[in-house]
């Protein structure tokens, strides 16, 4: 039986869809931050999970060939924000190859007690090597970020790494076209 998330957010429905998905990420945040928990996760972390994967693409550039950058964001214990790339301006990737490497950390994140529970995907873009290395020093500016390994960040709320993302200049394309879960 699938659950919905009206089913995973106890008492009255906030009254928007994006404060729906507010509370259901929440919750799931706190339940993770208690302490450890193996997968399989909780059903509604699960569906979390899936609804963010789902989400971080808009629905006209979801199966789009090329290059892109990503965030997701992990909360287990201890929260953080995973910055990548997949595809290369030589070699643009295929139009899951995105999903495909956000699901290897994710099985990852998992052995550790932790879920996904945010994502941001871009349309394809040209030079990603260039605009991933920027983004990455512009987070490392970020007061307050521990850079825990070269594309792992503790002490970064995930909106916050949303925005130095999208304030980037150098993306080689006119209009930002990536979505994310509650921005």
């Amino acid at each position: 039986m699938h659950s919905t998330i009206r089913d995973c957010v106890p008492g009255a429905m906030p009254a928007t869809y994006r404060e729906r998905r507010a509370a259901l990420k929440e919750r799931a945040v706190v339940r993770l931050r208690k302490g450890p928990i193996r997968p399989p996760f909780p059903q509604y972390i699960q569906n979390l999970s899936q609804k963010v994967l789902k989400e971080a693409v808009s629905a006209d550039g979801r199966w789009l060939r090329g290059s892109r950058i990503y965030l997701v964001e992990f909360q287990g214990v201890d929260q953080y924000v995973k910055v990548g790339r997949v595809g290369s301006g030589r070699s643009p990737a295929g139009p899951d190859r995105w999903l495909k490497r956000i699901r290897y950390h994710e099985s990852i994140a998992a052995v550790h007690g932790c879920a996904l529970v945010d994502a941001w995907v871009s349309v394809p873009i040209q030079q990603p090597e260039r605009v991933e290395a920027n983004l990455l020093q512009d987070i490392r500016a970020v007061p307050g970020v521990n850079c825990v390994s070269r594309e792992y960040f503790q002490g970064l709320p995930f909106e916050q790494a949303v925005e130095v993302t999208e304030s980037r200049s150098d993306w080689g394309w006119a209009i930002l076209e990536a979505t994310s879960l509650l921005g």
